[in-house]
């Protein structure tokens, strides 16, 4: 008995014609004493980065889609680059896969040639593609001759799975050999097909951002002194330390070197100071690192800095003075 997969790219929507086209494949199959499984990519998205597993139960591929509104929908080109990442090659050349686009926009000739060359990229071999352009579901459903064309077309496909007729070379198989997947990991197939699972585990790649982060976060006070978001930290302590506030006051410094700011608050003798926006700053200086360094170092001054053109200001400029006053 034949085993045949049917992986359906499309959304599942009831009145996609494309499901009535399946129906009618899987029928004639069943007939024929195949055993058919339909696989629904819009069921479980999370799954599709292990569907190439699948691929080693089956004796030929039928690959399903519906046109959107610019070429074939995401979830086959999902399955695709999957095939292409942790698909079994060996598997995979020795699959008939026949392409079958029903579409209502316009492109089904051009997305059934998409499919067919990435399937021979893959190393597989494709078939004469079913492809037709449905106005009207219910015309379409109603017309019987196109009903014959679609099971007649099966019929062969099903000699053609058995067949062993040579088929000449293709340089998309080539191109495949030639391609640019990554080699900086040397996977067996069945490395790949349980790399394929943990990637589509939500759980897992969840806990695997979470990790990432975490180590981030460990790496980053490891830094060397030099690295630019070290001497930011320094810079805010300097600023803490010296600071001694001006009651009621709120400044904001924003580096012009870098995407982001300081402000320094004083409220009931509180003194802030912390990375990030104030909405209403009553002084706004775009300031360097280095000079505000110059000014926490006492080699310059906020005043004098402003006077020389160093550095801009908004709000009220007398409290530039007091800022300088508050850092003796």
């Amino acid at each position: 008995m034949q085993r045949i997969n049917i992986y359906y790219g499309g959304r599942g929507l009831i009145d996609d014609p494309l499901l009535y086209v399946l129906d009618t494949i899987t029928k004639v199959l069943t007939e024929l004493n195949c055993d058919v499984e339909r696989i629904n990519f819009y069921e479980d998205k999370s799954k599709i980065a292990s569907s190439p597993s699948t691929l080693k139960t089956c004796d030929a591929v039928i690959l399903a889609v519906s046109s959107e509104w610019f070429g074939m929908g995401g979830n086959m080109l999902s399955f695709l680059d999957a095939c292409w990442l942790y698909g079994d090659r060996g598997v995979l050349k020795c699959l008939k896969m026949l392409p079958v686009v029903i579409a209502t926009a316009p492109g089904e000739k051009d997305i059934a040639v998409d499919i067919m060359k990435a399937w021979e990229i893959l190393g597989g071999i494709s078939v004469s593609p079913i492809a037709a352009y449905v106005a009207n579901r219910a015309d379409f459903e109603a017309d019987s001759g196109y009903k014959q064309i679609i099971e007649k077309r099966i019929e062969n496909f099903y000699r053609e799975i058995g067949s062993q007729i040579k088929v000449l070379p293709s340089s998309n198989a080539i191109a495949g050999n030639l391609g640019v997947r990554p080699k900086s990991m040397e996977l067996t197939p069945q490395e790949s097909e349980q790399l394929s699972k943990y990637v589509s585990d939500d759980k897992f790649v969840k806990k695997q951002k979470e990790d990432i982060k975490e180590l981030t976060e460990i790496f980053k006070g490891m830094l060397p002194d030099d690295d630019p978001a070290n001497k930011a930290d320094q810079l805010l302590n300097d600023f803490r330390k010296r600071f001694k506030g001006v009651e009621g006051t709120s400044f904001q410094f924003a580096f012009t070197d870098v995407n982001k700011s300081i402000y320094a608050e004083t409220e009931d003798g509180q003194v802030t100071v912390k990375y990030g926006q104030l909405d209403s700053p009553d002084v706004l200086v775009k300031i360097s690192r280095e000079d505000l360094k110059d000014i926490l170092d006492n080699k310059a001054t906020l005043q004098g800095s402003f006077l020389s053109g160093k550095v801009s200001s908004k709000g009220e400029f007398k409290l530039l003075k007091k800022f300088d006053e508050a850092m003796k």
